[in-house]
């Protein structure tokens, strides 16, 4: 019983940048000395029930899109979106 109840309230474990582009399967990228993102691609975030973007985003060579999500502003998005953006 104090196993489940401690289990309910462990915080969820937050995914570091690296993991979520791993997770769409986004490999082509680097970070700068800024701790920002170069990606190499698309980013599709939609639909994750995101309340802000997990990562700080630079430069993305393709489209970012980050529609159907809960974002209540747009910190962390990239400054330079050769492609679409979609929030």
């Amino acid at each position: 019983m104090i196993k489940f109840l401690s289990s309910l309230f462990k915080k969820k474990q937050v995914k570091t940048g690296k993991e979520v582009l791993a997770d769409i399967g986004i490999k082509d990228f680097f970070i700068d000395q800024d701790g920002r993102f170069h990606v190499r691609g698309n980013i599709d975030l939609s639909g994750r029930k995101l309340k802000k973007i997990p990562f700080k985003l630079h430069f993305i060579n393709g489209s970012f899109d980050v529609s159907d999500n809960d974002l209540r502003d747009l910190s962390n998005a990239p400054e330079i979106v050769h492609g679409y953006f979609n929030c």
